[in-house]
């Protein structure tokens, strides 16, 4: 590598600065990582992609330009792409993103957080609008041994043994897409639309547990993996479409409440589409909703992917001496009215149980409601007059 531009460049609203946010490691040892050293390979595992550079050996060429001779790895510059992280070689055909733009019509492309500059004349730019990709050094002849490549689990692409797969899948207590989503748990390398397509063609709910699924059904999770993973890193290369029955083109027709925006097109904080909020479906017409699963949004078709029957837990209510249980846990914040044998009218919300001080209240006959209720709100009425 002949030069490297630090700073970034392309006209964006940080150009002229040291971003450092993206950037993990300080300037200096950036530059001293990468100028006059060889890249010798570009690595990947998982989301974790990284460049290895040789020894500091400067060789004069008789072009004039210096370069290193070693062929042995001395250090690694580790990035992290992101949402919106990309790599952008002058002269070459950038990627098509769902997710964002890249202004790539100008050399240096807005919002270059780093660019490099080698001995035959490429020039190599790293992009990141939002600013969620992660760069630093990493001082190592052997990155697979340090964190965090240690950390990962095996990567979706090198997936071979299935009964192995299967057999760990069906043994953990979470939801299937969380695992999924889980670098270091399973399986490396899936992210948010991969998961829901792997899941959507599965005909799997999202919020499935692991430890519902069926040995078969894991299988084919892990089938699905394997095929999808491939399949989508072939079109990729080819330069052509995912298969065009696949949710990945009709999940992005969701448009945020609260933004307006599609949830797949951004543009490092500039206003994307103002198209109307439109009904997302797949390509036989199943509506997809989506909510979020594992701290991101899914696209779920729920005629295909049945929801998971929620199992009976059992939370208790502390309420004075005694408590009492009820099922389904996660309805006391939000029921709807229920109905008891023991009262005439419906109760707003399971946590007005928690407003009883014995259970053998609750076991009152009608005619005492309107009582109880009555003295709790004389009683509530007490204190704020007291205060």
């Amino acid at each position: 590598m002949t030069q490297i531009v630090g700073l970034e460049q392309g006209g964006g609203p940080r150009d002229g600065l040291w971003d450092e946010i993206v950037h993990e490691s300080p300037l200096k040892e950036f530059v001293d990582a990468t100028l006059n050293r060889t890249l010798l390979h570009a690595c990947r595992k998982g989301k974790q992609l990284w460049l290895e550079f040789s020894k500091p050996q400067e060789v004069q060429s008789d072009s004039g330009c210096t370069y290193n001779a070693s062929k042995e790895v001395d250090t690694c510059l580790m990035v992290h792409f992101g949402m919106t992280g990309s790599f952008v070689i002058r002269g070459h055909p950038s990627q098509t993103y769902k997710a964002f733009k890249i202004h790539d019509h100008e050399w240096p492309p807005r919002f270059c957080k780093f660019e490099m500059s080698f001995s035959n004349g490429e020039k190599l730019a790293y992009c990141d609008p939002r600013r969620i990709g992660r760069v630093y050094v990493l001082k190592s002849n052997d990155p697979l041994s340090k964190p965090p490549l240690i950390n990962l689990a095996q990567d979706a692409l090198s997936l071979s043994n299935l009964e192995q797969f299967a057999s760990a899948l069906c043994s953990v207590r979470t939801d299937v897409k969380t695992l999924l989503l889980n670098q270091e748990k399973l399986i490396s390398g899936i992210g948010n639309w991969l998961a829901d397509e792997i899941l959507y063609q599965c005909r799997v709910h999202p919020k499935t547990k692991c430890t519902d699924l069926t040995m078969e059904k894991c299988y084919e999770i892990g089938n699905k993996i394997r095929i999808l993973s491939n399949t989508a890193c072939e079109c990729i290369r080819q330069g052509r479409e995912f298969p065009a029955d696949w949710l990945f083109h009709f999940r992005w027709a969701k448009l945020h409440s609260d933004s307006g925006r599609d949830e797949g097109t951004h543009d490092g904080g500039e206003r994307a589409s103002s198209s109307p909020k439109r009904k997302a479906t797949d390509a036989y017409g199943n509506a997809i909703q989506f909510e979020s699963v594992g701290g991101r949004t899914s696209a779920i078709v729920l005629a295909l992917q049945q929801k998971p029957q929620s199992s009976t837990t059992h939370k208790q209510i502390k309420s004075g001496k005694k408590s009492l249980t009820c099922d389904n846990a996660s309805a006391v914040e939000n029921a709807h009215p229920v109905t008891s044998k023991y009262f005439s009218e419906p109760m707003e919300s399971l946590n007005e149980l928690a407003k009883y001080k014995h259970v053998e209240d609750l076991k009152a006959p009608a005619r005492n409601v309107k009582r109880i209720r009555s003295q709790t709100a004389a009683s509530n009425e007490a204190k704020r007059q007291r205060k």
